[in-house]
């Protein structure tokens, strides 16, 4: 089968655009001259609007070139301040790690002063504790010595006067076994005539000697008080003083510990 050699394409025509041409589904060629008009005002409109747009979008575009500009500076400014601040506080950083090194250092010799001071008082307690210590041991040693003494001589005293009354009683018992046989040789002599009398003056000796053991018994009891009594006053007067050291010694160990 031959082919066909192409024909070249006929162009159009004014005559054949105008025929072709569509305004609003209408040919430009049946349109009137006052649909012609109106259609050029559109369009006249249409470019005014369209210039207007531009201009606006030109103008936004310069505010926002120029606001990116202005923040880019001012972002540049920010930075060069932060930078700044940042050098400054690396400086206070670098002198406030200075300072408390420096206060370290002073609070550590404050320290090393402050726990010399402190040995050096109790030092000074502890010396004071066993020299008070030792004065008390010695006190305590005299007084118990005193005491034994006391005791002692308490316990002669008592031997003293239970011997003195044992032979007051053996010379009251001589004395009244003198004087009964004296009253009974006069009252062999004189039963007849004084045995009343003889029984009076019998009963006045027996008084007598009853009353005479009795101020013995009295006077020894009254000596024996009085020992117990010096006796007792000297305990407490030791018991007070032991007491007392103890509560200072007492205070004294609870104001070290506070003070530590």
């Amino acid at each position: 089968m031959d082919s066909k050699k192409k024909q070249p394409a006929k162009k159009m025509g004014k005559k054949q655009f105008k025929n072709y041409a569509l305004l609003n589904g209408v040919p430009m060629a049946d349109m009137t001259k006052e649909q012609l008009e109106a259609h050029i005002l559109q369009l006249q409109q249409e470019v005014e609007h369209e210039r207007e747009e531009r201009n606006y979008y030109q103008l936004e575009r310069d505010k926002i070139q120029l606001f990116w500009e202005v923040t880019k500076q001012q972002l540049e400014e920010k930075d060069a301040l932060l930078q700044l601040k940042n050098s400054e506080i690396d400086e206070a950083a670098l002198t406030h790690l200075a300072e408390i090194k420096l206060y370290k250092q002073k609070m550590k010799h404050v320290m090393f002063e402050c726990q010399q001071y402190i040995d050096e008082k109790m030092k000074e307690k502890m010396d004071e504790k066993l020299i008070l210590e030792e004065e008390h041991l010695v006190e305590v040693n005299r007084l118990e010595e005193e005491i034994n003494k006391l005791k002692d001589h308490i316990f002669q005293l008592k031997i003293d006067n239970e011997n003195a009354v044992i032979n007051q009683r053996l010379k009251h018992g001589e004395e009244l076994c003198s004087l009964h046989q004296q009253y009974q040789k006069e009252t062999d002599i004189l039963k007849s005539k004084e045995v009343s009398e003889i029984g009076a003056i019998r009963h006045k000796l027996e008084l007598e000697r009853e009353k005479a053991i009795q101020e013995i018994q009295d006077r020894k009891d009254m000596h024996i008080e009085h020992l117990i009594q010096t006796h007792e006053e000297l305990f407490q007067k030791m018991k007070n003083y032991y007491n007392d050291i103890i509560k200072n010694d007492i205070l004294l160990i609870k104001s070290l510990k506070v003070s530590n």
